[in-house]
């Protein structure tokens, strides 16, 4: 049975869950942001490398290595970067039993987007009218439970991704800051 109390449970848990996410976003675009931040002085970095590479065979095979270790870094922070950023297709697909809740809470089925409405002035309509929209609004206190109760479920699987993303997006990050800091070393000892 759903009482007062619990509906005021979810409706803080999904706020909770969409600041959560919300600050991930955040955090993403900052270090997206400070990632282009070398991309700056590209000829200072790799007339770096070149000049390491020309050097003795140890220090150029680890100039190598740590550049590879650099680039390979930076991609794949890049990559989880925007797929920390980039929205998450169909959350409710993760739910297993969604025990007939629809997703009005969201509503998000009501605009359906098609690639083709990604072109300029290209309008799209529903085919919902406002009667039908209502009618499936849920009535009784525990239908409307079970729909915040959905609705937290799939803002959890978002959250958990995002923050999956963004966790390896800074371990990437760390692996190609500790081999840039480490090609630097090597220029400063030459």
């Amino acid at each position: 049975m759903a009482t007062p109390d619990r509906l005021q449970f979810l409706y803080a848990a999904i706020e909770d869950k969409q600041e959560t996410i919300r600050a991930v976003d955040f955090k993403a675009e900052i270090l997206l942001i400070a990632m282009t931040v070398p991309l700056m002085n590209t000829s200072g970095i790799s007339s770096t490398i070149i000049a390491l590479s020309n050097r003795g065979s140890p220090i150029a095979a680890i100039a190598h290595i740590l550049t590879l270790a650099l680039v390979v870094g930076w991609f794949f922070a890049f990559v989880f970067i925007l797929a920390t950023i980039f929205a998450v297709n169909n959350p409710a697909a993760a739910i297993s039993d969604s025990s007939g809740a629809r997703g009005t809470f969201f509503s998000g089925w009501l605009f359906p987007l098609r690639w083709h409405h990604l072109l300029p002035r290209c309008s799209f309509v529903t085919d919902k009218s406002v009667d039908s929209h209502l009618a499936g609004i849920p009535v009784s206190e525990e239908e409307i439970a079970r729909e915040l109760a959905f609705e937290h479920m799939k803002l959890a699987y978002i959250c958990a991704r995002k923050v999956a993303y963004f966790n390896n997006s800074i371990l990437a990050t760390g692996i190609g800051l500790v081999a840039g800091s480490f090609v630097f070393l090597l220029h400063l000892l030459r």
